[in-house]
């Protein structure tokens, strides 16, 4: 399984990892940082597509994006949304 989760700069990812790794319900989104997403797409099994509509934000910057599964982020499965 695979998501896109668009986060707040200055986020804590790896805190963000670890406490929200027993959250399935929420795509593995520990319920007390929430507010740091941005926007985030469900869980996507084989085969699957989903996608997000969101708004940028106005302020410009770096702003991470991960997936939350277990392990993705450690295999590489992050970026970076520049806004200008």
């Amino acid at each position: 399984a695979h998501n896109v989760v668009v986060l707040k700069i200055g986020t804590d990812i790896l805190k963000l990892l670890k406490e929200g790794a027993p959250h399935r319900a929420t795509d593995f989104i520990p319920p007390t940082m929430k507010d740091a997403v941005i926007a985030k797409t469900s869980l996507a099994g084989p085969g699957e597509t989903v996608q997000v509509t969101f708004k940028v934000p106005a302020k410009a910057g770096k702003y991470p994006f991960i997936c939350t599964f277990a392990g993705h982020y450690q295999a590489g499965m992050k970026g970076t949304l520049v806004v200008k």
